[in-house]
């Protein structure tokens, strides 16, 4: 499969057409800033949607792709601190962001879990876990110091995947 322009270095992640839909969509962000585009498995084709627009901290900005259950589609962005945001998938628009305060590693992962974002940074030899929870704007050290290097996180969005935190 041959890259469209501006396509190198891509985050993809599937995200259900609707919440309760079957079918997935796989999507990929250019992590040089190319935007977010759509696989097409068939034709073995990667179809440019948009550069990702109306958030001045995000226009020209590269990530990592989460799809949900629900059919949301969420980037963690490599800006200066890194962001998170959820993405139109029709035309790339930035829906809402978060700021969640960390400088860029040598190494990062991202991934989507029961509605919490955690973040995988490493420095080539240990890897610190964050975890986001949007539902109250809190970030918390999650793990420091894992001896190894991640670097790709997601987790599937099949029917079978809690969406929601569990209840206290």
């Amino acid at each position: 499969m041959t890259l469209p322009e501006g396509f190198t270095r891509i985050g993809m992640a599937f995200s259900v057409d609707a919440e309760g839909a079957t079918a997935e969509t796989l999507f990929v962000d250019s992590q040089a800033g190319g935007g977010l585009g759509k696989v097409d498995p068939i034709a073995h084709t990667i179809t440019p949607v948009s550069q990702f627009n109306g958030d001045p901290n995000i226009v020209g900005a590269g990530g990592e792709l989460a799809g949900t259950g629900t059919g949301k589609l969420f980037a963690c962005f490599s800006t200066q601190p890194f962001r998170i945001a959820e993405i139109n998938k029709a035309n790339g628009a930035i829906l809402s962001d978060k700021e969640v305060g960390m400088l860029q590693p040598s190494s990062w992962a991202y991934a989507l879990w029961r509605g919490d974002y955690y973040l995988f940074m490493g420095n080539g030899a240990t890897t610190n876990v964050l975890r986001y929870r949007p539902t109250d704007g809190s970030t918390e050290s999650y793990v420091q110091g894992a001896a190894f290097a991640v670097v790709g996180a997601n987790v599937s969005t099949c029917g079978s995947v809690p969406t929601t935190a569990p209840s206290p």
